[in-house]
């Protein structure tokens, strides 16, 4: 069965089947996935810009991906590193985006998890655990479309960075 919960977080998901009173049981039995997604702006293919980042905004943007993780993708900072930016164009109406993408995260009930949710664990550990194993976050998402120049930095801010996580 496939259906539609309005939560702002995959933990926010989880939390709310609790607090509905599914047990946990039941919950880690039933379960094979929770998905978040979200529409985030494209660059402008006809006018945005190429151009290399400052030391400084890379350092944020492996910051904000995770620096180990972030280091696994081995991508160095050098002269040949670069990103693209918003310009605007009559094409885009002088914004620079021209389209949305998705970009998301995709939360699997493993063996592991489901143990965790049987044992009680509290969702934001069950969480965590399923980072530690692999599985690429929404911000991670999000500025894998930057490294790829499909879209730019503040838009991953935007779209994908949380206040209350």
């Amino acid at each position: 069965m496939i259906s539609t919960l309005r939560t702002d977080h995959i933990i926010d998901a989880m939390e709310k089947f609790l607090d509905m009173g599914i047990n946990r049981l039941v919950l880690a039995d039933a379960m094979l996935s929770i998905v978040e997604q979200r529409l985030m702006k494209t660059l402008c293919p006809k006018c945005k810009e190429k151009y290399h980042p400052g030391r400084e905004e890379y350092e944020e943007l492996a910051q904000m991906y995770g620096k180990e993780s972030f280091e696994k993708l081995n991508i160095p900072y050098t002269n040949h590193f670069h990103l693209f930016r918003p310009r605007g164009c009559d094409a885009c109406g002088q914004t620079g985006y021209g389209g949305r993408l998705c970009v998301s995260e995709i939360f699997i009930f493993t063996r592991e998890i489901k143990r965790m949710i049987r044992r009680n664990e509290s969702v934001e550990s069950i969480y965590q655990a399923a980072v530690a194993n692999g599985m690429t976050t929404l911000l991670q998402d999000g500025i894998s479309k930057v490294l790829l120049g499909l879209s730019d930095q503040k838009q991953v801010k935007l779209t994908c960075v949380r206040n209350n996580v």
